[in-house]
């Protein structure tokens, strides 16, 4: 299969090329914007037109929640328009597309973990361009699959966010006895490198719509770094402070921990517990041995 990767320059799309590669498949990667633009149409037509994949896997995102809110132009462009002009090239080359998405479609009202059939209805100016990509991927696309996630982390890490949250607790836990963390705000960690396996699975399955993919399991971020810290064996303070005490300039949603309910139903397994990835993550990553196992 010849899958071309939009933004494979970022921590899932530089996995997603990885595990094509590791599987045999044949991967085209655009690196950034400088390499494929998806705000012009035309650009996007031409690359697909030359490549003619099988797939297209589209992670070419404006991520950074808060530099969405002061500039909302360029996040309509990319999240939004982006993904219409990714789509109708891939309905004119009749390529398969995985559009990637957000849990930040949803506004964090449920206590439990969004579905599939739930209704998105985001609290920012990311969630609500990315929603808008979701409806222009699904309604100008062919065979599309919006595949939603959580909580990514990766060995490459965000460029727009400077790294992931988890080498940000390696790095600030080895010099601070004490860590502020928000205790009220829960998600679903997710490994780009279960993700990106998972995206190969679905792109040779007729199966459009929307999915959910995550690692199983969902925590606070308090959690979350509290188990990075008893994984590395390092003795800090994890403090649990409301989300709203950081000053963040985007509403964020208060529980956005995602489920599928399409897996079981097609037979796919689910990915690993959270924790599990993440351990395997800090043996990769090379900030445990080999030996350390999740218990």
């Amino acid at each position: 299969m010849k899958i071309l990767v939009i933004g494979a320059n970022g921590q899932l799309g530089s996995d997603v090329v990885r595990a094509a590669e590791r599987a045999g498949h044949q991967a085209v990667p655009f690196r950034g914007r400088h390499e494929l633009d998806v705000t012009r149409a035309e650009e996007v037509s031409r690359a697909l037109a030359a490549h003619r994949p099988d797939a297209v896997m589209n992670a070419a995102a404006r991520c950074d929640v808060d530099a969405c809110e002061t500039d909302s132009a360029r996040a309509w462009e990319v999240n939004a328009l982006g993904a219409r002009h990714v789509a109708q090239a891939c309905r004119d080359q009749g390529s398969r597309l995985l559009h990637v998405s957000t849990d930040y479609v949803f506004s964090g009202d449920k206590d439990q973990p969004y579905v599939e059939t739930d209704l998105p209805r985001p609290l920012n100016t990311y969630g609500i361009t990315k929603l808008a990509g979701e409806h222009f991927a699904l309604a100008y696309g062919g065979r599309t699959l919006v595949v939603r996630t959580s909580g990514l982390y990766g060995i490459q890490g965000s460029r727009e966010k400077g790294g992931n949250f988890v080498e940000t607790m390696v790095r600030l836990s080895a010099v601070r006895p004490e860590i502020r963390l928000a205790c009220d705000q829960v998600l679903s960690p997710t490994s780009t490198r279960d993700l990106s396996e998972t995206l190969l699975g679905l792109a040779g399955l007729d199966l459009c719509g929307v999915v959910h993919v995550c690692n199983r399991g969902a925590c606070s971020w308090l959690e979350w770094a509290t188990e990075i810290f008893r994984l590395l064996g390092r003795d800090v303070r994890a403090c649990p402070v409301p989300l709203d005490s950081f000053g963040l300039q985007a509403r964020r949603p208060r529980y956005s921990a995602l489920e599928s309910l399409v897996f079981p139903r097609i037979g796919i397994p689910p990915l690993p517990h959270w924790q599990d990835a993440l351990a395997r993550y800090l043996r990769e990553a090379r900030h445990l041995p080999d030996s350390v196992l999740h218990s």
